[in-house]
């Protein structure tokens, strides 16, 4: 099955421990990043029969929202899937009681109905063919279970005004940049009803990342995660079956 990974280099997506100051301002980040689809998870979907939820993250790179989801819910209930080898070795390191497993988004190696709730944060824009995550990911969520998604938002300010400078445009590895419209109708076609949608802030201008506004646009993802508005630079979604 075809992928995007070059293996003759580095992974851009490996996330090593770091260490004082650092790791400080990293797990900040990490928190205002996540805080909203974890909020999402906490109130709106973890069922009261906590014992036997799952949930899986697709595409979990170096296992970043894995551990921060393992603050509130058990970490025997948490699963990662991820196809990079040096990413799964690397995250099984960091998760030592959640379970990595090394395959591709396109073909879940699990039963059929056997999922509460499946995360894919920045990971469907890599698949040549993200028709088959989305025909997996409703294959194994149980009736009711939701799906969580972010991708970059090509329809967003900084790719209308940086064109083809715009970073997502200029990485090999997205393959499958789709409008917040697309997506809502491939996922539709497989079954899914959209729940929520919206798009986030400021994160593809380089004024915004370069500058003290970061502060600003971390402010605003930790308080708001996206708005229902189409400019902002990541769409976000949740999807029910």
């Amino acid at each position: 099955m075809k992928d995007t990974i070059n293996y003759e280099k580095p992974s851009p997506y490996s996330r090593p421990t770091r260490t004082g100051l650092q790791a400080k301002l990293h797990q900040i980040r990490i928190y205002c990043t996540y805080k909203k689809q974890t909020d999402i998870i906490l109130r709106h979907y973890y069922s009261s029969d906590k014992e036997n939820y799952t949930v899986l993250d697709v595409g979990c790179g170096g296992g970043e929202f894995l551990l921060n989801l393992s603050e509130f819910i058990p970490a025997k209930s948490l699963m990662g899937l991820e196809l990079d080898y040096r990413l799964v070795i690397e995250t099984r390191q960091k998760c030592k009681n959640i379970s990595i497993y090394q395959n591709s988004a396109e073909n879940f190696p699990f039963e059929d109905l056997s999922i509460d709730c499946i995360t894919s944060f920045h990971n469907i824009e890599h698949l040549y063919h993200p028709e088959r995550f989305v025909d997996q990911s409703y294959r194994c969520l149980k009736k009711g279970g939701v799906l969580l998604l972010a991708t970059p938002n090509p329809d967003g300010i900084a790719a209308k005004l940086l064109k083809e400078k715009w970073h997502s445009f200029q990485l090999e590895d997205h393959v499958s940049l789709k409008s917040p419209k697309e997506w809502r109708s491939i996922f539709a076609s497989y079954g899914f009803s959209l729940v929520s949608e919206g798009t986030t802030f400021f994160t593809g201008l380089p004024i915004v990342t370069k500058s003290p506004l970061q502060i600003v646009n971390y402010a605003l993802l930790a308080s708001f995660g996206s708005l229902p508005w189409s400019y902002g630079e990541a769409y976000q979604a949740v999807f029910k079956k």
